[in-house]
């Protein structure tokens, strides 16, 4: 108990003598306001994780500089795999549509009820098993599966009828 007192206190301490320090270190190595919090938190988080460890002052200021300093450099791997995620998805999504764009099959799709287009997009496009599929459809997978089977003799239909009416 004791012990747990005493490292409440030196973190409340570092962080009241500290704190001010660390954000305007990592304020000017981050484009935002935000970053910089979310740095020193990150910092603080690992130092509350990390208290057994962290050594007293007046070393505590170099530690939690070399901690911040990798919090940083995380956080920049972070939104970098997140920027080119995000630049990746942009040039699937601009492909799809070009795609997708007045084909056959979805001019097909068009006619389907939305529990057929659903069923086969899961199956065709997200390559979802059976048990997966039926997951998020809220229903077994045999269900699934009489529902695709059914959705696809749909498709079927109306792509080989194109003034099919499979709406209802």
């Amino acid at each position: 108990m004791a012990a747990n007192l005493e490292q409440a206190s030196r973190l409340q301490t570092a962080f009241t003598l500290h704190r001010a320090a660390l954000y305007a270190y990592a304020r000017r190595r981050t484009s935002t306001v935000e970053d910089a919090e979310e740095a020193v938190s990150a910092t603080y988080l690992t130092a509350w994780r990390r208290v057994d460890v962290m050594p007293t002052e007046p070393e505590t200021r170099r530690w939690l500089y070399a901690v911040i300093r990798r919090s940083l450099a995380n956080q920049r791997r972070a939104n970098c795999r997140f920027h080119t995620l995000q630049s990746r998805l942009g040039r699937q999504r601009e492909s799809a549509t070009l795609d997708e764009s007045d084909s056959p099959v979805n001019a097909a799709l068009a006619q389907l009820r939305p529990g057929d287009r659903e069923v086969l997009r899961l199956s065709s496009w997200e390559r979802l098993s059976y048990v997966e599929a039926s997951e998020i459809l809220h229903c077994s997978p045999n269900a699934y599966a009489i529902r695709l089977h059914r959705a696809r003799i749909a498709l079927r239909v109306a792509l080989t009828d194109p003034a099919a009416n499979l709406t209802q």
